[in-house]
């Protein structure tokens, strides 16, 4: 596994975000199709919280084996302070994410700082 990532535009829900892995994110959106209306969604939702932040998305593997993989989103907020970003992800989960939240969409969403 490498950590190449691709910055192409990818056709459907995944325009707004750049690609690590593509070809895992899209077999692990292949498996769990009923998620991609949720990403465009959640594409949509997260500027308005994290304003000039790009999104990463990859999928991340239990090291140990044990649990299924899960869809990460990665709010990159360069130049951000730990707090502004907690704050920002606190109002997004508060008004948005938490009505929508369901563990089966494996879908983890959080910030990155660089």
């Amino acid at each position: 596994m490498t950590t190449a990532t691709q910055t192409a535009p990818v056709a459907g829900a995944l325009d707004s975000f750049q690609l690590v892995e593509a070809d895992e994110v899209r077999a692990f959106l292949a498996a769990h199709a009923f998620m991609e209306p949720l990403l465009a969604e959640v594409a949509a939702q997260l500027p308005k919280y994290f304003p000039g932040a790009s999104l990463r998305l990859e999928v991340t593997y239990d090291p140990e084996g044990h649990d299924p993989p899960d869809l990460v989103i990665s709010i990159v907020v360069e130049g951000w302070s730990v707090e502004a970003a907690q704050t920002a992800m606190d109002e997004f989960a508060d008004k948005w994410w938490l009505d929508r939240y369901h563990p089966r969409n494996q879908l983890v969403i959080t910030p990155r700082f660089g």
